[in-house]
C-alpha cells in the first residue's frame, strides 16, 4: 500500500515550483490531492500549467484557480475537497518586487495565510468527531525545504 493511500490533500499554491512537485509526490504514493493557485503574473501562466502538467493528467488530481484571500472560496474548496491535511505553499514571489508593493504582499502572504489557517480551523470535518484538518506550512521564499523532509513531516502529522 502506498504511504498517502486515499488520504485528502489540499495545497495551496499547487502550480507552483515546489508546490507542483509537492503534489506529484503525493500522487505517486497514493494521495487525492486538491490544488489551489491563482496564476499571479509574476510567473507565466504557461510555465505553472507546464509545472502541473503531469499533475492533470491524474484521475486524483483537481485544481481550482482562486486567491487565497478569498474566505468563501476555501471554505468551500476545503469542504468539497474533505482534505485531511492541507499544506499551504501559496505567497506571492519576488524580493525586487516586493519592495516596490509592501502593502500587496503583506496582504497575501501576511493576510492570505491567516485566511488559510481560518478556513481549516472552520471547514466541517471529514468524519464525525474528528478535527479539522492538520496544516503544514511551509514558507517557500524563505527557506527551500527538500521533498524527503516535507514527505516526513506528513508522515509526522498524519501519525498523530
Amino acid at each position: 500500500m502506498s504511504t498517502f493511500q486515499n488520504l485528502r490533500f489540499f495545497v495551496t499554491g499547487g502550480a507552483g515550483f515546489i508546490g507542483s512537485h509537492v503534489c506529484e509526490m503525493l500522487l505517486e504514493e497514493g494521495g487525492l490531492v486538491t490544488a489551489l493557485d491563482n496564476f499571479d503574473s509574476f510567473y507565466d501562466r504557461a510555465e505553472k500549467l507546464r509545472n502541473i502538467e503531469a499533475c492533470l493528467k491524474q484521475s486524483n488530481f483537481r485544481l481550482i484557480e482562486g486567491d487565497i484571500r478569498s474566505r468563501d472560496l476555501l471554505i468551500s474548496a476545503l469542504r468539497e475537497a474533505r482534505a485531511d491535511v492541507v499544506i499551504h505553499l501559496a505567497a506571492k514571489a519576488g524580493v525586487r518586487p516586493s519592495l516596490e508593493d509592501p502593502a500587496e504582499y503583506a496582504d497575501v502572504n501576511v493576510r492570505g495565510t491567516i485566511v488559510v489557517l481560518e478556513a481549516a480551523r472552520i471547514c466541517e470535518p471529514r468524519q464525525q468527531g474528528r478535527m479539522p484538518p492538520p496544516l503544514v506550512t511551509i514558507l517557500p521564499q524563505q527557506v527551500l525545504i527538500p521533498l524527503r523532509l516535507v514527505r516526513g513531516l506528513l508522515r509526522v502529522k498524519i501519525l498523530l
